[in-house]
Parts: structure tokens; sequence; C-alpha cells
């Protein structure tokens, strides 16, 4: 699982970027 995260960590980032941006322009 960790491994997982870690291979997928710049895909996570850019989801929770894009969700952080969502609640600050809504």
């Amino acid at each position: 699982m960790r491994r997982l995260f870690l291979t997928n960590a710049p895909a996570a980032t850019v989801l929770v970027r894009i969700l952080i941006g969502g609640v600050f322009l809504s």
C-alpha cells in the first residue's frame, strides 16, 4: 500500500490540488 502510494504520489498531489482549488473557488 505504501509502495502504491509512493508510485502515485504525483497524481495524488495533483488531485489534492484540484480538490483544494475547487473548494477555494467555490
